[in-house]
């Protein structure tokens, strides 16, 4: 009998874990991991082939911790990127006020 080493996931409510990102247009969703967050812009690698363009004005939904409600934003894709790897969207936050100062307050929390 072999014996493997079993490792131990992610804890849910790690401060520094992936911020699982969805951009939806209104041709549909893409899916992806936020690579870079601050609070004018974001950088988001995408997991799957998106309809995003330059210019689309996009839903946000940003996922900072498995066990709490998903984030809410709205932004507008600046670029899309790939260098021979997933693609990465950039983009700029569009939305104000009280959602707004909760992504702020949730990006000034992960260092």
């Amino acid at each position: 009998m072999q014996v493997v080493p079993v490792t131990s996931p992610t804890p849910v409510s790690d401060p520094s874990g992936p911020v699982l990102t969805w951009l939806e247009n209104g041709s549909g969703i893409a899916r992806g991991t936020a690579v870079e967050l601050s609070n004018e812009r974001a950088r988001v690698r995408l997991a799957d082939a998106a309809t995003l363009v330059p210019g689309d004005e996009v839903a946000v939904r940003l996922s900072f911790d498995r066990a709490t409600d998903t984030v809410a934003a709205t932004g507008r894709v600046l670029a899309i990127r790939a260098n021979g790897e997933a693609p990465v969207c950039e983009l700029e936050w569009t939305h104000t006020g009280s959602e707004r100062d909760q992504l702020e307050s949730l990006i000034a929390s992960r260092g």
